[in-house]
């Protein structure tokens, strides 16, 4: 039966008089729809709400009235002042004194008056409050305003001991009579109530009771039903109550605010309710109502509460209801019956179940069972997981596992066999008791049914941001689980009764130059759902994106005209839109029409600087051409004497290489001769040993030292002819033109190549002289353009020049002084494209007053029988032919430092 023939039997309880009662209904129902849902007993569940806590309104806890506009304004008396919500922001007024205000009325011009403690006044429409009686003035103390009334556009007030007072034309306050305070407080079964306000668009009455929290009842003032702390509600005792004309019911009490949705189409069970856990499974039938969660099963009880069925503690997977058996439960602890009481069946961890005739097919973990209603069964599919059942008009069963594999039944065989069927699929889906087919959307969210109205549609939108796990439809109510809880939807109300008509408005506008912003809510407020909004800056542009946020900011607007316009999107998808709200972004000052002169002014004078810039320019141009001729003359002056001059060299050069050509073949005669000829003294001594006991004495001696006197010069004459052809070999080098092939060379490993060389010729000495080598920056990698062959040759003879100072110092320090060669790779701090490689020793220097010289030809600081002194300056012209540079730094008889700088 109906919920409209369950509230008639209640009311009358007479059958015999139904058919006349029934007429006169249904024609309530034509002409008045609304009135009919308003007279409807209790709906079950609970309606949507929302507290408010003191730090979101930001004031005291303690409220005492409350009051809605028709643009969906809330104000509130607070212990602090007035507290105004528009939909957005919560914005606290105080009073002069900062003291509280008690009462609130909305009179019939929609000004909003408030009293306090000797404090009366109202709000102007731009938000300033207006006072008729400050509590700052000490000749209008007339105590604590407790109400506020309107009678025939006159504003009265009643204050807390009693008196009456009205204001006249002038704003005057005039006593209208005295009495006594009342102390007692009107009654609604036995329960005190603090206040009441009508619910007209529902036929029903809310009442701010002082220990039950909101009731809401009926014309004839039987419970509808009511909110509490025990469902969440932020208080018991209700100061005052008010109602915004659209579905909301807005409360005050002295431990917050709240907000209900009053609605008999939908209402909600939470674990206020005493459902705990996901919904995942419900079964409503004439004689009990199961809810089947991850955290057991329960049942509804007569006072509307759910209540947990002892025996199941675990998660219940699915409820299956059968002909004169009762109720299946499929649950982790096993499977159970349940009719008039719970029975178990099995054991076993049971996923899903489905009843056909006597038999029962069981999916666990491990396959489908077939039971008998004894526990007696066996394995007839190893399908693991099976956790869905469905079956076809012609009776073929088909089952579905967790990994989207499905089976048929194949009654001949008692076995399942896999074949594929789209028709069945892990997405949630129900058929209800009219065979209408509910489902969710492919994002296994929302809820949809092809087959209902447009108007129930609707409503279920408000279903869209949930995932929805278990329903059930009975008697046009629809029982709708997962994890948001378990929702009650009553179908035939939401097909009947018309949704509220909603403005949207533009909040706080407010428009500084070239930067808007603005707020937007609607005219009711909605503890469903989120509304989405969306706005446009003409009425023939673009829409934004939906949108959550009501918060707008916009800069950097260009000039001109605008026409604002917002929309909003409720829970059930209706939109509505603003009125356009025309703003100007005024011109900037430097597009004015004397900015604009000034620009044109100063264009010309731009032209005419530029002309004269120009002629500047060519002037300059002009002389620097001029010069530029003397300059490149002067140049090709030079290079011309330039070229005379290396024709010179080049002569001198081919002349020079001719000379020691001709010279060496001689020195190489007087070196071997000379070489030879001490070889032929040594001979005549020994034979003058030999045959000098013959010779007298004195002829023996004087022969001895002429012979040895020849033979020193000899010596001499080789040691110089020696030198002279080391100084001959040398100028040969300098004058050999140098064309190396320059490639990127990693410096690191060639380094590393010249000191094995070096350790491994000057092996003796760095172990007599403890000589410690050292390498610094080698590992990492050092790109430069050079000639592998030729650095080497320059690292040579850098690190042999650091061994002959190092083994030069040693003699004169034999103890007391560690020797040090270093070799190390580095880049400048202020220039990472070159590659400086540095020789370092602690050798005998070199002395400041020749180190200018060292890179000069035929210059040393050896022996000249030693080096010829061209070693430096090879090195440094080599180092030139690339582009580099080498430099020393030196302390004598401290240290000397060769600096390579490669690019």
């Amino acid at each position: 039966m109906g919920i409209l023939h369950q509230w008639y039997n209640t009311l009358h309880g007479n059958h015999k008089a139904m058919s006349k009662i029934q007429r006169l209904l249904l024609l309530l129902v034509v002409v008045c729809p609304i009135w009919m849902v308003g007279q409807a007993a209790n709906m079950g569940g609970r309606p949507f709400f929302r507290n408010f806590t003191a730090m979101e309104y930001g004031g005291h806890n303690r409220n005492f009235a409350v009051a809605c506009d028709k643009n969906g304004q809330v104000y509130v008396g607070n212990f602090e002042g007035l507290l105004t919500y528009d939909g957005v922001n919560w914005k606290m007024t105080h009073t002069p004194g900062i003291s509280r205000v008690t009462s609130l009325l909305l009179s019939a011009d929609g000004i909003l008056w408030f009293g306090g403690n000797n404090v009366l006044g109202y709000l102007t429409p731009d938000g300033n409050l207006i006072f008729v009686i400050n509590d700052a003035d000490p000749e209008q103390q007339i105590g604590e305003i407790t109400h506020i009334d309107e009678e025939s556009q006159t504003i009265s007030f009643t204050t807390s001991d009693g008196k009456r007072f009205h204001l006249d034309e002038e704003q005057r306050i005039v006593a209208i009579g005295e009495g006594v305070p009342s102390s007692t407080s009107p009654m609604w079964n036995n329960i005190a109530v603090n206040a009441e306000t009508d619910i007209p668009d529902l036929g029903l009455k809310a009442l701010a009771t002082s220990t039950h929290g909101v009731v809401l009842i009926d014309r004839n003032g039987k419970k509808h039903t009511s909110l509490t702390e025990l469902d969440g509600l932020c208080s018991n005792n209700i100061i005052d109550l008010a109602y915004d004309g659209k579905g909301c019911l807005w409360g005050v009490t002295n431990n917050g605010l709240f907000a209900v949705y009053v609605s008999p189409v939908i209402s909600q069970y939470s674990e206020n309710s005493g459902l705990k856990g996901q919904v995942t499974s419900i079964m409503a039938t004439d004689s009990y109502f199961l809810t089947g969660t991850l955290q057991g099963v329960f049942t509804l009880n007569a006072d509307d509460r759910f209540v947990k069925l002892e025996g199941i503690n675990t998660a219940c997977w699915q409820l299956c209801h059968t002909t004169g058996h009762g109720t299946l439960l499929a649950t982790a602890e096993g499977l159970f019956s349940y009719r008039n009481g719970l029975h178990r069946i099995t054991s076993r961890h049971t996923l899903s179940v489905h009843a056909q005739g006597d038999s029962i097919f069981a999916g666990e973990l491990d396959g489908i069972y077939l039971y008998d209603w004894t526990g007696h069964g066996k394995l007839v599919a190893p399908i693991p997981n099976v956790v869905k059942y469905t079956t076809e008009a012609d009776g073929t069963l088909w089952a579905i596992n967790l990994y989207n594999e499905t089976y048929c039944f194949d009654p001949k065989e008692t076995s399942f066999n896999k074949k594929d069927n789209p028709a069945i699929s892990l997405l949630f889906e129900y058929v209800d008791e009219k065979g209408n087919v509910w489902s969710s959307l492919s994002n296994n969210q929302g809820l949809t049914c092809s087959t209902l109205t447009r108007r129930l549609q609707k409503w279920c939108r408000m279903f869209d941001p949930l995932s929805v796990q278990a329903m059930q439809v009975k008697s046009d109510v629809a029982w709708i689980g997962g994890n948001f809880g378990l929702l009650r939807f009553d179908l035939h109300n939401a097909d009947t009764m018309p949704m509220y008509g909603t403005q949207i408005h533009i909040r706080n506008f407010l428009c500084d130059n070239s930067s808007i912003s603005f707020q937007m809510s609607n005219d009711r407020y909605d503890p469903i759902g989120a509304t989405q909004y969306s706005y446009r800056l003409h009425t023939n542009g673009k829409w934004t994106q939906w949108s959550s946020s009501q918060d707008v900011n916009l800069s950097h607007l260009t000039f001109g005209k605008y026409e604002l316009q917002v929309r909003s999107l409720d829970v059930f998808g209706i939109i509505n839109e603003s009125d356009v709200q025309q703003f100007s972004v005024p011109t900037p000052i430097y597009l004015k029409w004397f900015a604009i002169l000034t620009y044109l002014l100063l264009f010309a004078l731009a032209i005419y600087l530029l002309f004269r810039w120009q002629q500047h320019r060519n002037e300059l141009e002009r002389i620097r051409l001029e010069s530029l001729v003397k300059k490149r003359t002067k140049e090709l002056e030079d290079t011309q004497k330039q070229l005379s001059r290396k024709e010179r060299e080049a002569a001198i050069g081919k002349l020079t290489k001719g000379l020691i050509d001709r010279i060496l073949n001689p020195m190489n005669y007087i070196n071997n001769f000379s070489h030879l000829s001490i070889g032929l003294t040594s001979e005549l001594r020994e034979n003058l040993e030999e045959e000098g006991v013959q010779m007298p004495d004195d002829i023996r001696e004087d022969s001895t030292d002429a012979l040895d006197m020849l033979n020193m010069n000899l010596e001499k004459i080789e040691e110089h002819g020696i030198s002279t052809t080391r100084i001959l070999k040398a100028m040969e080098e300098m004058l050999k033109e140098r064309n190396d092939k320059v490639e990127v060379e990693d410096i690191g490993p060639l380094c590393k190549k010249n000191i094995e060389k070096c350790n491994t010729y000057y092996a003796k000495e760095i172990k007599e002289h403890n000589i410690q080598v050292e390498t610094c920056g080698l590992d990492s990698e050092y790109l430069a353009r050079v000639n592998a062959a030729s650095l080497s040759q320059v690292i040579q003879s850098l690190l042999q020049n650091s061994f002959y100072a190092i083994i030069k110092k040693r003699q004169s320090h034999p103890t007391g002084w560690t020797p040090v060669v270093r070799i190390a790779l580095s880049r400048p701090a202020d220039n990472d494209s070159i590659v400086q490689l540095s020789v370092y020793d602690n050798g005998t220097g070199i002395e400041s007053s020749i180190i200018d010289k060292v890179f000069d030809p035929f210059f040393t600081t050896k022996p000249t029988r030693e080096a010829p002194g061209v070693g430096l300056y090879l090195c440094q012209q080599t180092l030139q032919d690339w582009g580099g540079s080498i430099e020393v730094n030196s302390v004598k008889s401290e240290y000397t430092k060769f600096i390579i700088k490669l690019h």
